[in-house]
C-alpha cells in the first residue's frame, strides 16, 4: 500500500492505482459535489440486491438470537435526542439488529444520558429458553 498526498487536505491510501489514477478519480468527484452541486456516486462491484435479500432472516426485536456472542451498542448524539442501536454479533461476523431506541431530550442535561445509561443494565433474554433453567440471558 501506499499513501498518496493530493493536497493538504487530501491523502488517500491505495494498493493497486497509479498516483495518476487516484489524482483524477479525486479532480472528478470534487468537481462533480462541489462545482456542479451533485452527489458523487462512486461505481464499481456491488452484490445484486436479492443476494442480499435473499440473507434476510425473519428474527424477534429485544430477543438475543442464540448465535449471538456479545452485544455492542452505537450511540448517536443529537442537540435534542440520543438514538441508540443495540447490535448483537456472532463468532462468524454475522449482525442482528436487537434494539433502537431514541431518548428524547435537550443532550446538555443529565437527565437525558441518564435515560441512555439505563439501558447498560438492562438483561436481554436469548431466543431459546431450557426446561427447569432460567432464560440464558446477556
Amino acid at each position: 500500500m501506499k499513501a498518496i498526498n493530493i493536497n493538504k487536505n487530501i491523502a488517500i491510501i491505495a494498493e493497486h492505482e497509479t498516483i495518476e489514477h487516484i489524482k483524477i478519480f479525486v479532480k472528478k468527484s470534487l468537481f462533480i459535489n462541489t462545482v456542479l452541486g451533485e452527489t458523487w456516486v462512486e461505481r464499481g462491484e456491488a452484490p445484486e440486491y436479492k443476494n442480499i435479500q435473499n440473507r434476510a432472516e425473519d428474527y424477534q426485536t429485544n430477543i438475543v438470537p442464540d448465535d449471538v456472542c456479545f452485544l455492542t451498542c452505537g450511540v448517536d448524539v443529537q442537540k435534542d435526542r440520543i438514538e441508540c442501536e443495540v447490535v448483537g454479533w456472532c463468532s462468524d461476523k454475522r449482525s442482528y439488529s436487537i434494539d433502537y431506541r431514541v431518548f428524547e431530550g435537550d443532550t446538555v442535561q443529565v437527565t437525558t444520558w441518564d435515560k441512555l445509561a439505563n439501558i447498560l443494565e438492562e438483561r436481554w433474554k436469548r431466543r431459546k429458553s431450557t426446561t427447569n433453567k432460567k432464560t440464558p440471558q446477556i
